[in-house]
């Protein structure tokens, strides 16, 4: 879901380096396995259609990714 979220900013700017459309699948499962990370699926109906990761830190959270699939963009699910 990562990855076809984000593949059309991949396909425009070619940042194969640091977009998550990018990343490996051992990448997302390292993330998915961060003590300090939480995931919540955005739902529509009962059907995934996005996530969003947060990170806890001692003094503070922060929102690190956020996608909603392309078919769902546009319509304010995120």
């Amino acid at each position: 879901m990562q990855t076809a979220s984000f593949r059309p900013l991949l396909e425009k700017y070619k940042d194969y380096a640091t977009s998550p459309g990018a990343e490996t699948k051992d990448r997302t499962l390292q993330r998915l396995k961060d003590p300090f990370s939480d995931y919540y699926f955005i739902c529509l109906d009962g059907k995934h259609i996005g996530a969003i990761r947060i990170c806890h830190f001692e003094t503070l959270c922060k929102l690190k990714q956020l996608f909603i699939l392309p078919e769902f963009q546009g319509d304010g699910y995120a």
